[in-house]
C-alpha cells in the first residue's frame, strides 16, 4: 500500500491508511476543520507508525509525542477500542497535539504555561477537577487530556472544571468554542 502523506500548513500526516480505521486524509481533514493552525506549530509531523520502537517499550500506548522533535507517533489499531476505534484514534491524535500545544506555551508563554501548573497543583491537591484518571498522572497528562475534552466534548470539560475551560477557552483557543457532543453521535 502507497504511504499517503497530506500536508497540513507546514505538518505532514501520514501513514493512516496501514491502521485500517482512518486514512490520512480524514485525519488530515479533521486536523484542517478543527484544531487551530497555531497548535500545529514545530510539529513537523502526524504519522501512524505501529512499528515504532516506542510501541515495543510501551506496550499499552496509543501514540506519544516527543518533545525535543514536536513529532507525533500513533501506535497499533488493533489498541485502540472495540467500539468506536476511529473516534478513539481522532480522540488520541488531538490528545497528543494537546501536547504540542502544552510544549510550545512552555517555551513560548510561561506566564500561561505558569496558570495551567497551579490549576493542576490544585486539582492534585484536594479538588480533583481531573477528566480523566490519565489526567491525574501529571500535569503534561492533564492539560492534554482537558484540550482533547475540550475540543472534543466541551461540555464535560466545564461541568468538571469551570476554570480549566476558561483557560482553554480564553488562553489557548482564543474564544473559538466547540459545540457540545450530542449523545450517540460523533
Amino acid at each position: 500500500m502507497k504511504r499517503r502523506i497530506i500536508e497540513v500548513d507546514y505538518t505532514e500526516i501520514g501513514g493512516f491508511e496501514a491502521s485500517g480505521l482512518l486514512t490520512s486524509e480524514q485525519v488530515a481533514d479533521y486536523v484542517r476543520e478543527t484544531i487551530p493552525t497555531s497548535h500545529l506549530e514545530q510539529c513537523p509531523n502526524i504519522q501512524y507508525e505501529p512499528d515504532n520502537p516506542e510501541f515495543v517499550s510501551y506496550p499499552y500506548g496509543l501514540a506519544f509525542f516527543d518533545p525535543e522533535t514536536h513529532e507525533i507517533k500513533v501506535g497499533p489499531a488493533e489498541r485502540f477500542g472495540l467500539i468506536a476505534p476511529e473516534q478513539e484514534m481522532i480522540d488520541t491524535v488531538t490528545h497528543e497535539i494537546g501536547h504540542n500545544a502544552h510544549q510550545n506555551l512552555i517555551e513560548h508563554r510561561l506566564e500561561i504555561a505558569a496558570k495551567w501548573a497551579d490549576l493542576y497543583e490544585r486539582s492534585k491537591n484536594g479538588e480533583n477537577d481531573f477528566v480523566s484518571r490519565y489526567a491525574s498522572t501529571n500535569e503534561y497528562e492533564d492539560f492534554a487530556e482537558s484540550y482533547m475534552t475540550y475540543v472534543r466534548d466541551p461540555g464535560l470539560l466545564q461541568f468538571v472544571s469551570p476554570e480549566k475551560y476558561a483557560l482553554m477557552r480564553d488562553f489557548i483557543f482564543a474564544g473559538r468554542e466547540y459545540p457540545p457532543r450530542e449523545v450517540g453521535r460523533e
